[in-house]
């Protein structure tokens, strides 16, 4: 929580590795790890964003998809390499995250929705395009998902 909205990052990190010190449970040590890389990823140097994927490649590696700390780690995963301009794998992540098979029906549209915000990172207009206009065809009319259903429709119109 110190982390958090402008906290003090290095008092954040140090307390969640000694907390990953003390720690024998797998899945405490795992949701430990997705929280230091999720702070990691705010530092924004290339140091911290190699840790975040690192500690978030150890979680899915240990818990595989089919887990739920293995899916969030993976939706994590987008998110860092796009900082990281690996953005190849950005959108590999976002794939794995939208058709693993015990996936959600609110995991396939936010992996769809990070497929193509990579897309539209990527550069390519048409491609983005195609990507939102499939994604508002198959998730637009849910009506839990109105906020990424606007961000969307805000992306696609600046296309």
């Amino acid at each position: 929580m110190i982390g958090k909205d402008g906290g003090d990052l290095d008092a954040a990190a140090n307390g969640l590795r000694l907390v990953l010190e003390r720690t024998a449970s797998s899945t405490t040590r795992s949701e430990v790890q997705l929280q230091l890389a999720m702070l990691q990823r705010q530092r924004e140097t290339p140091e911290a964003l190699a840790e975040s994927a690192a500690l978030l490649q150890s979680v899915v590696q240990e818990h595989g998809v089919a887990d739920d700390l293995g899916m969030r780690a993976t939706y994590q995963l987008v998110w860092t390499a796009s900082q990281q301009r690996d953005l190849t794998s950005a959108l590999a992540h976002a794939e794995r995250y939208a058709s693993a098979p015990n996936a959600k029906p609110n995991q396939r549209a936010e992996g769809r929705w990070a497929a193509a915000v990579v897309m539209q990172q990527l550069g390519s207009p048409e491609q983005a395009r195609a990507a939102f206009d499939g994604w508002l065809q198959q998730f637009g009319a849910d009506p839990e998902l109105q906020k990424l259903v606007l961000d969307v429709q805000t992306r696609r119109a600046k296309l």
